[in-house]
């Protein structure tokens, strides 16, 4: 059995029913017993809810999974990106092309204070972009500074890793 507080401290308790069910109950003094049935939920909805229901801490540069903080991942996703560019800038790899600007398009949003934007165009026609703060300009020197940056085609941050991967793949 899971319990768990939420936010207003009553507490929550997915209980797991002899048949496999499982039912949501919230503690409520004025009810018989002193809970409420919510709702009887499938193993999916039941983890679902207690997910949501859970207290959600402050997540900082330096939260860890135990073995890297934010800021290392981001670290290192800074260095794998330089690298990664400037191999195809200094390969001359027809295919793609690299970038770098402080702008965005015009007929996007401003560029965030502070913050530049590198981009990889893809074979496949795809775009993978970045947001450095500026003072990593020089980690990207390698990379061809543009006026602004091509026009974002929308794509949600999931589509990166679905471009680079299939990209990889070929």
């Amino acid at each position: 059995m899971l319990k768990i507080n939420t936010i207003d401290g009553r507490g929550v308790q997915v209980v797991d029913l002899l048949d496999g069910a499982r039912r949501l109950q919230v503690a409520d003094d004025s009810k018989p017993g002193g809970c409420a049935v919510a709702a009887n939920l499938t193993a999916h909805e039941a983890r679902e809810v207690s997910q949501a229901l859970m207290p959600h801490p402050e997540a900082t540069g330096e939260t860890s999974d135990g073995y890297h903080t934010f800021n290392e991942l981001y670290d290192h996703r800074r260095a794998l990106t330089a690298a990664l560019l400037a191999v195809v800038t200094k390969q001359l790899i027809p295919d793609m092309k690299v970038w770098r600007s402080r702008k965005h398009h015009p007929l996007d949003s401003e560029c965030y204070a502070g913050y530049f934007i590198v981009g990889l165009e893809l074979p496949t026609g795809y775009t993978i972009t970045y947001h450095y703060a500026d003072q990593y300009w020089d980690d990207f020197q390698h990379v061809p500074e543009v006026e602004h940056a091509p026009r974002w085609d929308g794509a949600p941050p999931a589509a990166t890793v679905t471009r680079l991967v299939d990209y990889a793949r070929r």
